[in-house]
């Protein structure tokens, strides 16, 4: 196991000494007079592509920072600076109170209005964290904490700070969370506590706070977790929707966006035999990354093949990406199609007074129309990146007989055709390791109006090229 030092100098988003760690900070921690001078308005969104600009959660930032004062990267003099320049960022929390395993600390009475908060208030906060900490410890595993006492219990911050609803450490016993938007908030207070507290069974799982490329998991079950614990509160689809936006990034390269990914884990595991609960995929996977070394992409590929019923992680990615584009679709009977959708997939909701949903449709890199059956295009090349997925739409107008798609790549490709009317999808074919296929299409006894070939990138990622007619 790596040490603190070894772990944040492998993290090139870490700091690594004085200088970027003060930087850091100073960027992180404004003092609590600028801030009110500056009384930057209350972002109260009131929409999922408003929500969707901010970072949330502070877990890879106050957390990174919060890894360095646990380092012996920086020197004394500047750990005294920082810790300076937190506590001047911080109202004076002058009262506590302890609600099972929490014990909390605010203010009512600060010269910033934002940072105040009621009794009230922190009551209704610690029933919902008791409640998720009971779910969790059932379900998963016990969220970290101190042994206080004799009863395991987490220290809550509440305040005002720009930008973020909560942050937790694995370096510290402490989750923060903002009062104005979350504690004074009826829905945030459900789904922001759950979030934060859910990082911290990952701790428990053996994730540590600053360690390089794992917010694809880390940040992104965090959000998952909010729907798991909510059935109706919908603001996860913030994430869900920012990656089906942007199928052309790499999973492993994902934060929140790869919420997507996890929401069908979870489902389309759930339908194998080896998994009763929504949850006991994401379970196994956690317990796989504590048992294995803590190898996120090892334990999830180990999960979906060993367990979810699919013969590579490969034909799970590829499943997933028809599954990004066919999702509102109806199956080709035209029932609620239980092989490629996702659960809320149409779902519109309004929680406190902001809109969410339905998800949204992946975007197309090209977009062209088979007039009739001689039709003849060629696409640029084209790549596409590891774990990621292009799309190219064709729309099919009426006459349109026979038609044949050729499709040429290299390095690590897969490619599926997928065939549907206005509502259904109509037929679909996956196709692994691409290097050259035809697909040569008898339209003339379907109602055929778009074929979508979703290309994806698997191990290492690859080039490809499309031809309609070659």
């Amino acid at each position: 196991m790596m040490t603190i030092d070894e772990m944040l100098q492998a993290n090139p988003h870490a700091p690594h000494n004085d200088s970027e760690a003060l930087q850091m900070a100073r960027q992180l921690h404004v003092p609590k007079d600028t801030q009110m001078a500056k009384m930057v308005p209350l972002d109260e969104f009131a929409s999922e592509e408003d929500e969707g600009i901010e970072d949330s959660c502070g877990e890879s930032s106050l957390g990174i920072l919060e890894a360095t004062l646990a380092s012996s990267l920086i020197s004394e003099e500047a750990r005294a600076e920082i810790n300076t320049l937190i506590s001047d960022s911080q109202p004076s929390l002058d009262q506590d109170k302890t609600i099972g395993h929490f014990r909390f600390h605010w203010t009512e009475t600060s010269e910033d209005a934002r940072d105040n908060v009621t009794e009230s208030e922190i009551d209704a906060t610690g029933e919902i964290l008791n409640q998720w900490w009971t779910r969790f410890s059932t379900d998963f595993r016990e969220p970290k904490a101190d042994l206080v006492d004799g009863t395991r219990r987490i220290d809550i911050d509440v305040y005002y700070r720009d930008r973020l609803h909560g942050s937790t450490s694995s370096h510290s016993n402490r989750i923060f969370l903002r009062s104005t938007s979350v504690v004074s908030d009826d829905c945030r207070r459900l789904t922001t506590t759950a979030h934060e507290l859910f990082h911290r069974v990952e701790y428990s799982y053996g994730y540590v706070t600053g360690t390089a490329k794992q917010k694809w998991w880390v940040e992104a079950l965090g959000s998952w977790s909010q729907k798991y614990c909510n059935a109706n509160q919908f603001d996860y689809l913030s994430r869900v929707n920012a990656g089906f936006l942007k199928p052309e990034k790499g999973l492993l390269t994902r934060s929140y966006d790869a919420c997507h990914f996890w929401k069908w884990f979870s489902e389309r595991l759930q339908q194998s035999d080896a998994f009763n609960h929504e949850h006991d995929a994401v379970r196994e996977f956690m317990e796989e990354h504590r048992t294995n070394g803590n190898n996120a992409e090892i334990a999830c590929r180990k999960i979906v093949e060993d367990m979810g019923g699919y013969p590579s992680f490969d034909a799970f990615f590829t499943h997933w990406s028809v599954s990004n584009h066919v999702k509102r679709l109806r199956d080709p009977n035209g029932s609620t199609d239980h092989r490629f959708g996702y659960a809320d997939a149409s779902a519109t909701a309004i929680n406190c007074h902001r809109s969410y949903g339905p998800m949204r449709n992946v975007p197309y890199t090209t977009d062209e129309t088979i007039t009739d059956d001689t039709f003849h295009w060629v696409s640029p090349s084209l790549s596409v990146r590891e774990y990621a997925s292009r799309y190219v739409n064709f729309m099919v107008e009426s006459g349109v007989d026979q038609t044949r798609i050729t499709i040429v790549a290299s390095g690590n490709v897969s490619a599926s055709l997928i065939q549907q009317d206005n509502s259904r999808w109509l037929n679909v074919d996956e196709r692994l390791a691409v290097t050259t296929h035809n697909w040569d299409l008898d339209l003339s006894s379907q109602e055929v109006s778009r074929i979508v070939i979703a290309v994806s990138g698997l191990s290492g990622g690859g080039q490809f090229h499309i031809e309609v007619n070659p």
